[in-house]
């Protein structure tokens, strides 16, 4: 067994696992961890559903506005014929048959008075019909287009909700792949140092079982050293290959990463351009062009997370998809703990193998070839040495 290196047996090398200080707790230094990629997924079907709540409210929007402006200006005409009806009841001009005023019976291109029928004076009980009737036709209006500017605010109030809850949903996208690539990353930076520690340990050991064999003096002694150097040279090898693989698990999780970001970035916006273009030259498409920038800031060609600052907090206050005014301000606690562990990993985006590892196939050949030859001669020696005794 080799001394001095601290390793009591090589069948345990290269299954410790990675050190917790180098991404806390939170850091799930796993390939298979799916919170992150489920996270950017969910987010942006909230965002998309946001997308529809604004083309939505934005095409009632502009039939609510042309409905107020139609009931204002019935409403400003009506009390205006109030008061000029009113006038003529009280001047006499009115039919006799049919109880209209002259501008009522003018207005449908009738003759005044009509035929047969004489212009009377309108009595008091007459004059307030009249206004009873024309104050009902006012309050009538006056509901309606009370009840036409509540909803259109209502939906001015759901447009601009939905519009910040687009920005925070881009926030929390783009925070989502960030986390999703600094977990990959720490998986791989975290597992390939303890593999380079391990692999260095293993080298050391196998270094002295060289040293344990140059200064054996028998030939059993010798055998010893290379049966010792025989087993670390294995499990290098092995240690090689797995960090082979792991190279390879990780870019292949990186470009799943990216691919999948890159679809659900490009299928956000196309949906955004139909949406700008069906709105048209309005105001509502002038706050969600505002709003869906943000899907190029922070999720587009870089998928750079800290692009939204506050550490990943600037998705803190999506509610996945809820544009509901009076929930303003609520944090979901999934997005909470979310962006709570994102602010506490390690966000290293560098590898520590950039590129494919490249290790020698047979470590230790030279060493190993000379104390065979080393053990062959005491072999001898020892043979000549007992026949001649």
């Amino acid at each position: 067994m080799a001394q001095g290196t601290g390793l009591l047996d090589p069948s345990q090398m290269g299954q410790r696992k990675p050190s917790s200080s180098a991404g806390s707790s939170v850091s799930r230094s796993k390939l298979d961890d799916s919170r992150a990629y489920q996270m950017v997924l969910q987010t942006a079907g909230a965002i998309d559903t946001l997308f529809g709540i604004v083309m939505s409210f934005g095409t009632s929007h502009a039939r609510l506005e042309k409905e107020e402006d139609d009931l204002s200006k019935k409403l400003a005409r009506a009390r205006t014929d109030k008061e000029l009806k009113l006038d003529e009841f009280r001047n006499g001009l009115f039919c006799s048959g049919c109880n209209q005023t002259k501008s009522e019976i003018l207005a449908k291109g009738e003759t005044f008075p009509h035929s047969g029928q004489s212009i009377l004076r309108a009595t008091t009980e007459q004059i307030a019909a009249k206004e009873r009737e024309l104050n009902d036709i006012i309050s009538k209006l006056a509901t309606t287009l009370e009840s036409a500017v509540k909803k259109l605010a209502d939906a001015r109030e759901r447009i601009d909700e939905a519009c910040d809850q687009i920005i925070s949903g881009c926030g929390l996208f783009s925070t989502s792949l960030f986390f999703w690539n600094s977990t990959v990353v720490n998986y791989e930076r975290e597992t390939s140092g303890a593999f380079i520690r391990d692999r260095e340990a293993a080298f050391q050991a196998a270094s002295d079982a060289v040293k344990q064999g140059d200064l054996a003096k028998t030939s059993k002694d010798v055998r010893a050293a290379i049966d010792q150097l025989t087993l670390w040279q294995d499990l290098i090898r092995d240690m090689d290959k797995a960090q082979t693989d792991r190279w390879r698990a990780v870019q292949q999780s990186l470009t799943q990463m990216s691919e999948q970001g890159r679809n659900k970035y490009k299928s956000l916006a196309a949906e955004e351009n139909r949406i700008t273009h069906a709105l048209g030259v309005t105001e509502v498409a002038s706050k969600f062009a505002s709003a869906a920038t943000y899907i190029h800031q922070g999720a587009g060609q870089s998928f750079n997370g800290v692009t939204f600052g506050q550490a990943g907090k600037e998705g803190l206050y999506f509610r996945m998809g809820d544009a509901t005014p009076s929930r303003r301000g609520e944090i979901l606690s999934s997005v909470r703990n979310f962006t709570d562990d994102y602010v506490a990993i390690k966000t290293t985006l560098g590898l520590r193998f950039q590129n494919a590892p490249k290790f020698e196939n047979d470590p230790f050949r030279q060493e190993k070839d000379q104390l065979l030859r080393k053990e062959n001669e005491l072999v001898l020696r020892e043979f000549i040495a007992r026949t001649e005794g």
